[in-house]
């Protein structure tokens, strides 16, 4: 079964989509960066339309291949979970937004179960990666790492 959620959060009005793009490619590249509970991360291989790299966190390695579809990241881990990362244009007269769409595989797992549910919330607290993320690519700004 696959158990999935996204958060859509509008970007800020001082970043651009190409700011934002460079960010999460950035993000790609050197996730530590973004995430210091990473302890471990290295490119294995690249291409222009992709990585293939090696992470650990909570010391669990994992190999993601890394997708770029611009204006889309995705992420697919060993592991079976997918992540998209999706900058876009909102209805007519609001900000670009940035969405977050997390799908991930539980084994094993009896959908609809006590079991699923825990997991699934459990996920869920992987979205708080997605307004940090954008914090982080707007100091980058800032402080001249990223320009556009």
């Amino acid at each position: 079964m696959v158990y999935t959620f996204s958060v859509s959060l509008p970007i800020p009005p001082e970043l651009s989509k190409l700011q934002v793009w460079m960010g999460i490619n950035l993000k790609a590249r050197q996730p530590k960066l973004f995430n210091p509970g990473i302890t471990r991360a290295r490119v294995l291989s690249e291409q222009p339309s992709g990585l293939v790299r090696e992470i650990e966190i909570n010391g669990v390695r994992e190999t993601e291949i890394v997708e770029f579809f611009e204006p889309c990241l995705i992420f697919r881990k060993n592991s079976g979970t997918v992540i998209h990362y999706i900058i876009s244009d909102s209805m007519a007269g609001t900000p670009p937004i940035m969405t977050f769409v997390f799908m991930c595989r539980f084994p094993g797992v009896v959908e609809g179960s006590v079991e699923e549910t825990a997991k699934g919330e459990q996920a869920k607290g992987l979205a708080v990666s997605l307004p940090a993320t954008l914090d982080k690519i707007r100091n980058l700004v800032r402080d001249g790492v990223i320009k556009s």
